[in-house]
């Protein structure tokens, strides 16, 4: 993982130490599990300033425990495309999963590229002979492949979640 970021430039983000829905847990417990997934992290050299909710599970007191230790938050369940100004803290994003064609996520590509949006794909685990179930959440290597070569030859430009955002001041109400 630590030569993904290193020698490929990808971002590994927090994901916490045990993957329990985050609602269901008190205060302090939330604190921990960010922190102590961050430091786990850290402590193996990996910059982890995104974070993903398991499950997609957050409210708003996670997302502030969230806003404390990273600088940004996505779920899962939120899907869509990203516009400026958007919350660093909601974004959007296209799963990808079995059931989900290369097809279907090449139009998603055309659609982000026509609107001038930022799409950010989500993949959980990426396997050379993936599970056809959905609720595994897993996707073909070979398909992901052809996913990047197409992004690559449309001239999509690629960047993780960090370099993404738009630092600077907060331009959504109450955001």
């Amino acid at each position: 993982i630590k030569a993904l970021q290193d020698q490929y430039g990808w971002e590994v983000g927090s994901h916490t130490v045990t993957h329990k829905a985050m609602t269901t847990l008190t205060a302090a417990k939330v604190s921990q599990e960010l922190i102590n997934s961050k430091n786990a992290l850290t402590s193996r050299g990996i910059t982890a300033d995104a974070y993903c909710s398991p499950y997609g599970d957050y409210n708003n007191n996670v997302v502030a425990a969230v806003a404390r230790s990273y600088s940004s938050h996505r779920g899962f369940a939120d899907t869509g495309y990203n516009s400026f100004p958007y919350n660093d803290y909601l974004l959007y994003v296209q799963q990808v999963q079995a059931g989900v064609s290369v097809d279907q996520v090449k139009s998603y590509i055309d659609h982000a590229k026509a609107n001038n949006l930022w799409l950010i794909l989500a993949f959980h685990d990426i396997s050379p002979t993936p599970s056809a179930d959905p609720n595994d959440f897993q996707y073909s290597s070979a398909d992901l492949e052809a996913i990047a070569s197409y992004a690559a030859a449309q001239g999509v430009a690629s960047t993780t979640v960090s370099r993404g955002l738009v630092s600077g001041e907060n331009l959504l109400p109450n955001g």
